[in-house]
């Protein structure tokens, strides 16, 4: 016999931290060259627990300006949509968690004889595709606050 089950819900191990490392984006965190304005990257991971198995998968979307009221404006219009309240923010971190188990009966009771899970990881993230000529200031703090809002947002996948 075999039943599955999905959630949305579930807290993630902090395993995750240590086996997810992906970045997409050039040293002044603009848009890593050559990309889409659009894009996606889906990473699977190996598992060192067996029966375990993990997707992350990353989207993107694109941010223009020269200034960081154009930036924030941009990310205020463009964000990912919170289907709870209904507000954007500047990025989203969303998982699925299922599992599939098998068992069997035997004279002491049922027993699992075989269990599967299965993690989906989402996470969203706004890209700035900054103009040559932006000014050096903008490009320092856009990084800075790239990198607090990849480690807000990781907080959650943990």
């Amino acid at each position: 016999m075999s039943a599955s089950r999905s959630t949305p819900s579930l807290l993630c191990g902090s395993f995750l931290a240590a086996a997810v490392q992906c970045v997409l984006f050039s040293t002044d965190g603009s848009a890593a060259p050559g990309t889409p304005p659009y894009y996606t990257e889906d990473l699977t991971l190996e598992s060192a627990e067996p029966g375990l198995a993990v997707r992350h998968e990353f989207l993107y979307y694109p941010v223009e300006g020269r200034s960081a009221r154009d930036l924030r404006s941009r990310i205020a219009a463009s964000g990912p949509l919170a289907r709870r309240t209904g507000r954007r923010f500047a990025a989203e971190t969303d998982y699925r968690v299922s599992w599939r188990f098998s068992y069997s009966q035997g004279p002491a009771g049922c027993s699992i004889t075989t269990a599967n899970v299965s993690l989906a990881l989402t996470q969203v993230y706004p890209v700035w595709t900054s103009p040559k000529d932006s000014p050096k200031r903008l490009q320092r703090r856009w990084k800075r606050f790239l990198s607090a809002l990849r480690e807000h947002e990781n907080g959650h996948r943990d």
